[in-house]
């Protein structure tokens, strides 16, 4: 994780200096320039972003903060799987992250069943009591006659 300042500079971890991040004063082809240098380190990159919404809305275009809130809601989105399933692996006392980690990641905080991942593990049917399979029959048929009566 980098250092980054209050005011909006980030601080280069070596050196301690602060570079300048602020957009103002900055002519039009330089802020261009370091969007397109900051977006190549991005996990999904402005032109990645615009080309979905392209499928979904022709047309339409994204403006720079909508960008960089998406990109940042992305790297948070990725951030925090990561860190569940690896705390889950290390509960496992394993060191390699599992699909079923991530998987129970994204059932627990985001409510979302991604179907093919996990499916194999089924829980079993356990078998049925003799007992209680006798009163439920039982039951079924005292239910039966008096339905069968009135």
């Amino acid at each position: 994780m980098e250092n980054v300042d209050i005011n909006g500079g980030k601080k280069d971890p070596e050196s301690g200096s602060k570079t300048d991040t602020g957009v103002a004063g900055e002519s039009r082809s330089r802020s261009t320039e370091r969007f397109r240098r900051e977006d190549a380190q991005k996990l999904l990159s402005r032109a990645k972003l615009e080309a979905l919404l392209e499928e979904v809305a022709p047309g339409e275009r994204l403006d720079d903060d909508v960008v960089a809130l998406l990109q940042e809601h992305i790297e948070d989105f990725v951030e925090g799987a990561l860190d569940y399933a690896c705390r889950l692996a290390k509960h496992r006392k394993s060191r390699t992250i599992e699909a079923r980690d991530v998987q129970l990641y994204l059932q627990k905080a985001w409510c979302q069943h991604i179907p093919g991942y996990g499916d194999d593990e089924r829980t079993r049917r356990r078998k049925e009591v003799p007992v209680h399979a006798k009163r439920v029959a039982e039951t079924r048929k005292q239910r039966n006659t008096y339905a069968s009566s009135r």
